[in-house]
């Protein structure tokens, strides 16, 4: 695949979903609901998913948005990544990806800066694990009951992550001993459901292959962008206990954020995503009126910042 046709298909699934989600808190930041409006540089990046850069703005427009430009950087990166993957396998790739990864947490352990968290080399091993995992999906082979026992790993390793790690109390951060063994016990329980599900068919795909599951999985990047300013906005309108009392009802607070966020974010694909992703097969000149709107709805944004902030 040429290398713009990749960054075209990140750009189309990536975008949209996060431009409706960019337009719809801006609105409300305008109307007095929710946040601020953000200032036109703040704004800017935030186009751009170059806003790490600041460290201000890190999470000053919603709390999962830090993440993008990781993702975004990765993409741009893919194709190196790729070509060291496939010249010298997954083993050569991750052990370039793991020393790349620890320099930079490094570089944060003894020089006081947040900034390098930001940025992607720091977790670059995470989405390396991915590739490796898929390398592996592609090009090996396991035995139905090897299959079984990979998956079944990943599974308990992962659900047993609160109860091994409880007692640490820097649970987001991998900077000691401690906290790095976390993050690899996530990172490689994940990484074994990957491959654990390529394979025979087997009762444990169930879990997975089901219309719930897969139905989550279609949206999930929705949710991903819009549950934390759902999980804040509706205590503030009452329709769920407010998290911070002491009464909140855990599973009252749950139940009404899942279904509240699953709700709006089947909307959001509905109405964004998939309109969108229907274009990546479409007409060349449909591919670039694509473009065109998703660059007029950025500038556009940017604009409503410049007058409403």
């Amino acid at each position: 695949m040429p290398y713009a046709q990749f960054i075209f298909r990140r750009l189309v699934r990536v975008y949209p979903a996060y431009l409706a989600c960019l337009s719809g808190l801006s609105i409300l930041a305008w109307l007095g609901v929710y946040g601020q409006v953000p200032e036109v540089l703040n704004m800017a990046l935030h186009i751009l998913m170059t806003h790490n850069f600041v460290e201000e703005y890190f999470t000053s427009i919603n709390g999962v948005f830090w993440t993008l430009p990781f993702e975004w950087t990765f993409y741009l990166v893919f194709p190196v990544l790729f070509k060291i993957l496939t010249a010298s396998g997954a083993r050569g790739l991750f052990m370039a990806a793991f020393t790349v990864a620890a320099g930079a947490k490094l570089w944060v352990v003894l020089i006081p800066s947040h900034t390098p968290e930001f940025h992607l080399p720091l977790r670059i091993e995470t989405f390396v694990c991915g590739m490796c995992a898929a390398y592996y999906c592609a090009n090996g082979s396991f035995r139905e009951n090897q299959s079984k026992a990979i998956l079944g790993a990943g599974i308990l390793f992962l659900l047993a992550t609160p109860a091994v790690y409880s007692t640490y109390p820097h649970g987001r951060h991998y900077y000691d001993l401690v906290g790095l063994t976390r993050h690899y016990w996530i990172m490689f329980s994940i990484a074994a459901i990957l491959i654990g599900l390529h394979g025979r068919r087997n009762a444990a795909f169930a879990l997975f292959d089901n219309r719930v599951c897969i139905f989550i999985g279609v949206i999930s990047y929705s949710i991903y962008l819009l549950h934390v300013p759902i999980l804040e906005i509706l205590p503030m309108l009452g329709a769920i206990p407010d998290r911070a009392e002491p009464r909140a009802g855990y599973w009252r607070v749950l139940v009404g954020m899942s279904a509240a966020t699953i709700a709006v974010s089947a909307v959001s694909y509905a109405l964004v995503e998939k309109p969108f992703l229907g274009m990546l097969s479409a007409s060349a000149a449909a591919k670039r009126i694509t473009l065109l709107t998703i660059l007029v709805w950025g500038l556009a944004l940017v604009l409503f910042s410049l007058l409403a902030g």
